[in-house]
């Protein structure tokens, strides 16, 4: 009860509920229909933030960032259809207006979203439950409920996925979106674990990682165990003195080796569908189809110079425009090198904050692991174009540090590598700029 009386307005800080209820709710919005999804999730902004607008400016580098993205993307539709006007159809220009979640977001910036981090961890912990009650209800009820769960699930793999192969999908179009999710999840409740061990977020990963098994999702998973990997780097390289800290991994580690058995016998008996592309790996049929389909749109790329600066389009690509598995190859194939580009810039920025600043927040921590996640999974599902998880990724940057542990650097070294081991200290309260006129009711 602390917890949740520690969300609502305090003296200087407003209310933390309107972005944990537009985080929940962009997560679990209905995307059977990708346009719906977009509006859905841009409204829930409005209505979320909206009466904030009245009283406090939007972020001035926010506006500039977009305002330049923008015309990166109308440049390409732009040149794409002066040079090839036979392939433009109105999907080139709507294409782009996937990223409006995402621009809206970065234009509101941190003071209108007015998050911390307690209160981005309440919303994986949220969404986390519903979506565990989502996926089990879709194990044990049939087809009772398919006309709801079809407003959120593609029909196709509604029928074949957890028809047939008992994949499930909760809340998500297709069971690679659904794992992708849970990686997510699995990735803010492991770095609020990690700085602060307690029982209700270990049970939070606990089922985050239970529910992402019945995704049986291969590349959730290694993206999972890649996400591990990126966050006990992190925290090797920063060397923590705390005890918190160092019973916390070694919670973490106990409680994988030994779950490594009761998890290998579920998956060897009851998940057939991931225990057969553990057995056959790359050499699957469904993977060797992928690789066929890109083989197709890179020769299609190749065809012509143009392409790789501003991009071919959906149209040229015809069926592989909507479903090419690869947000990389996506990305190079749609929009050119320079976004394809930006984008890995932005990842790379967030994979190696945590080694550059002077003290590494649990933001950090997550923005790290997240792009560790979005480069495999981006690899052969998606992530960079799964408008749920860039824009999560966007209002975790643009959150505030609570005052709670922290990574430093050694006192003892100019850089952090020589002397006495890292520390871990509290944090200062983030500062609050002076209440400006009209801002007092919404701070009461």
């Amino acid at each position: 009860m602390k917890h949740l009386r520690g969300l609502g307005p305090t003296p200087g800080r407003p209310s933390q509920w309107p972005a944990i209820v537009f985080i929940t709710g962009s997560l679990l919005m209905p995307g059977n229909i990708n346009q719906v999804r977009l509006a859905g999730i841009v409204l829930l902004a409005v209505a979320c933030f909206g009466p904030r607008l009245l009283r406090l400016p939007i972020s001035p580098e926010g506006t500039v960032a977009v305002l330049g993205l923008s015309a990166l993307l109308i440049a390409g539709v732009i040149v794409r259809g002066l040079i090839e006007p036979q392939y433009f159809t109105i999907r080139e220009p709507g294409e782009i207006t996937r990223w409006v979640p995402l621009l809206v977001i970065i234009v509101l910036g941190k003071e209108v979203i007015a998050l911390r981090w307690s209160g981005l961890v309440t919303a994986a912990l949220v969404v986390t439950g519903l979506d565990v009650a989502a996926s089990l209800a879709q194990l044990t009820t049939g087809d009772a409920f398919k006309p709801f769960w079809l407003l959120f699930n593609s029909p196709i793999h509604y029928s074949l996925s957890l028809g047939v192969s008992s994949r499930t999908l909760a809340f998500s179009v297709s069971p690679g979106e659904h794992g992708s999710l849970l990686v997510a999840m699995s990735i803010i409740l492991l770095t609020a674990f990690v700085f602060q061990p307690r029982p209700l977020y270990l049970i939070g990963i606990l089922a985050a990682i239970g529910d992402l098994a019945t995704t049986q999702s291969q590349t959730g998973i290694l993206a999972l165990a890649v996400v591990v990997g990126t966050v006990g780097a992190i925290i090797i390289l920063r060397r923590p003195a705390a005890r918190a800290t160092r019973w916390a991994i070694t919670q973490v580690a106990v409680i994988a080796v030994v779950a490594a058995a009761p998890v290998a016998w579920l998956i060897r008996t009851r998940l057939r569908y991931l225990d057969s592309l553990f057995e056959q790996g790359t050499s699957r049929h469904s993977y060797q189809g992928r690789l066929d389909k890109w083989a197709t749109v890179l020769e299609t790329f190749q065809s012509r110079g143009h392409y790789l600066v501003f991009g071919g389009g959906k149209f040229i690509y015809g069926y592989y425009g909507t479903a090419m598995d690869s947000d990389l190859l996506y990305m190079l194939t749609i929009y050119g090198l320079p976004v394809l580009a930006l984008s890995l810039l932005v990842l790379a920025v967030f994979l190696l904050m945590p080694l550059f600043v002077e003290r590494v927040q649990p933001r950090h921590v997550a923005l790290a692991a997240m792009a560790s996640s979005a480069l495999v999974e981006s690899w052969a599902n998606q992530f960079i174009t799964d408008i749920r998880l860039v824009t999560l990724m966007a209002v975790v940057a643009l959150t505030f540090d609570d005052p709670t542990p922290a990574l430093r650097r050694s006192a003892g070294s100019a850089r952090g590598r020589a002397g006495s081991a890292a520390d871990v200290s509290p944090a200062p309260p983030p500062k609050v700029p002076p209440a400006a006129p009209g801002r007092a009711a919404l701070l009461s």
